[in-house]
C-alpha cells in the first residue's frame, strides 16, 4: 500500500513536468581567424553548443541558410565586412529571425558598439573576449529568441482560438435560426 502510494505520488510529479527543449542550440561562428574559430568551437562545444564556422562573409551568409540558432559574426571580415553581413542577414527573409553577435578587436568604441546594436545586431562583444563571457553572452541572447519564439506561438495560438471561437458563435446562432424557422414553420402548418 505504502509503495502504490510513493508509486503513485512519483508518477502524478511526472505527469505534471513539461518537458523542455532537448534540442541542442547550434552556433556558427563566422571570424577569418582560424585560431579563434577553433577557439570558440572548443569553448562553446565544451558549454554543450553544436558549433560550425565559416572563415569569410559570403562563406557565412551560405552558412547562415541551415538555419543556425545564433550567429557569432566578427566585424572585420575579408571580402564582405561583418557589417555588410549582418544587413544581408537580416534583410533576408530565411535568415532575418537568426540572432547576431557582433565581435570586434578592431571596432571597439562606444559608437561602434551601439550602431551595431541600432543596426539589429543582438549583442556586440570585444577582443579579447573571456569564456564565460561568451557563454553568458550566448545563452541570453538564445534565451532572449526563445522567449520571442515563444510568445509568437501563443499569439498564433491566441488568434487560431478567436477565429474559432466566432466560427462556433455562427454555427450557434445558425442553429438557432434554423430551429426557430423550424417552429415558425411547424406553427404555419398547424394554422393550415
Amino acid at each position: 500500500s505504502s509503495t502504490r502510494a510513493k508509486t503513485q505520488s512519483v508518477a502524478a510529479s511526472a505527469e505534471d513536468r513539461v518537458i523542455p527543449d532537448v534540442r541542442t542550440p547550434t552556433i556558427l561562428v563566422v571570424d577569418d581567424s582560424d585560431e579563434l574559430r577553433a577557439m570558440f568551437a572548443g569553448i562553446l562545444g565544451a558549454a554543450g553548443f553544436n558549433v560550425t564556422g565559416a572563415a569569410t562573409g559570403p562563406q557565412g551568409l551560405e552558412r547562415a541558410l541551415e538555419q543556425p540558432d545564433l550567429i557569432i559574426l566578427d566585424v572585420a571580415l575579408p571580402e564582405l565586412d561583418g557589417r555588410e553581413v549582418r544587413r544581408r542577414l537580416k534583410a533576408d527573409p530565411r535568415t532575418a529571425a537568426i540572432p547576431i553577435l557582433m565581435l570586434s578587436g578592431v571596432y571597439r568604441e562606444v559608437e561602434d558598439r551601439t550602431q551595431a546594436l541600432e543596426d539589429g545586431s543582438d549583442g556586440y562583444l570585444t577582443k579579447p573576449v573571456t569564456a564565460q563571457e561568451l557563454i553568458a553572452t550566448s545563452r541570453a541572447i538564445l534565451r532572449m529568441r526563445g522567449a520571442e519564439r515563444r510568445s509568437e506561438e501563443l499569439r498564433q495560438a491566441h488568434e487560431r482560438l478567436e477565429r474559432s471561437q466566432t466560427r462556433l458563435v455562427q454555427t450557434e446562432r445558425l442553429r438557432a435560426l434554423g430551429e426557430m424557422a423550424a417552429g415558425v414553420a411547424h406553427d404555419f402548418n398547424n394554422v393550415l
